[in-house]
């Protein structure tokens, strides 16, 4: 599935963790960060307090790394107080693999379509970047408008 964070919402705390789950990812709003904080805390030890920050963050490694995002992030989390959150750029989403597409769902769409089209991989690769440059690195399927470029600049089986 895809997720998206609406030009009139955000992304904050927990969401972080289910913008990551999409294969396919569109921010208009911000996405922020900051460390989690432990809800209805009963005023435990520091042993206690740091077993459970342990093992909540051994889950949120496992899961971003199953997400195909980096335990970068996580780490960044930790540095930014609940209070002061921090919004993500693009730039920075990127760096942690959690950018526009998850790579792992690029690579099964990049197969897929080179396999249409009747190109090898490294052929299918060269036209991407080649089309990319002028109709933009989007997907070519991601917009109506980036899809006609293609059509319009990839071979005819681009679009059967």
């Amino acid at each position: 599935l895809g997720t998206t964070v609406p030009i009139d919402g955000q992304c904050a705390s927990a969401c972080v963790f289910i913008y990551a789950a999409g294969v396919t990812r569109a921010n208009f709003g911000p996405v922020k960060i900051h460390r989690p904080y432990l809800v209805n805390d009963d005023g435990s030890s520091l042993p206690k307090t740091q077993k459970r920050f342990d093992e909540l963050g051994r889950e949120a490694r496992r899961f971003l790394k199953e997400m195909n995002v980096r335990d970068t992030l996580y780490d960044a989390m930790l540095a930014t107080s609940p209070e002061n959150s921090y919004t993500l750029g693009i730039d920075e989403m990127e760096g942690y693999g959690m950018g526009r597409n998850d790579p792992v769902w690029v690579e099964v769409g990049d197969n897929a379509t080179a396999k249409r089209m009747g190109l090898s991989k490294r052929a299918y690769l060269d036209l991407k970047a080649r089309v990319g440059k002028i109709c933009g690195e989007r997907a070519p399927l991601m917009t109506r408008t980036a899809y006609e470029c293609w059509k319009l600049h990839a071979p005819k089986s681009f679009a059967q």
